[in-house]
């Protein structure tokens, strides 16, 4: 997992999220002399609506931080290798049933709007998966398209 890619998911969230703190701690020290009266309209629902966009990605982040963090996918021209807790595993393109890239169907503007996942399904059996944080879902899409291995796109409304 690159920092890079940890910072592009990542930051983001982290700022809005560090804002409505400040707003929210601003808010609460800058109240009218009466305590029961609430003057800002921030408190009647927007926090809760910010809270509602940034949450999502920051528990989508952690998760996938945590899937991710010890892992390494790298192209080669006739495999791929992916090194988890510095065990290589070589695969190669032959062995590939088919690849599911899972990404969130509805593209607007939150945080979390790129988040995704791709699912390698080999001959074997055996389904191997990695999300955006280890290689640029794009990239890693070009190269299965460049060797002719079978590709499936599934939208999910929150690809956890």
């Amino acid at each position: 997992m690159t920092f890079k890619n940890n910072c592009k998911f990542f930051f983001p969230s982290a700022i809005i999220l560090l804002v409505v703190i400040v707003v929210s701690i601003y808010g609460h020290t800058t109240q009218s002399k009466n305590p029961e009266q609430v003057n800002e309209p921030f408190f009647n629902g927007g926090f809760f609506i910010l809270l509602c966009i940034v949450l999502p990605g920051l528990l989508l982040h952690t998760r996938y931080y945590l899937i991710d963090k010890s892992k390494t996918v790298l192209f080669n021209k006739n495999e791929i290798e992916i090194t988890t807790n510095k065990i290589v595993q070589v695969i190669k393109y032959a062995d590939i049933l088919k690849v599911e890239r899972h990404e969130i169907s509805w593209k607007t503007r939150i945080p979390w709007a790129y988040y995704d996942y791709t699912k390698l399904f080999l001959k074997d059996g055996t389904t191997i998966k990695y999300t955006c944080l280890t290689l640029d879902s794009g990239n890693s899409h070009t190269q299965f398209v460049k060797r002719g291995v079978e590709i499936n796109e599934v939208d999910e409304f929150y690809p956890w």
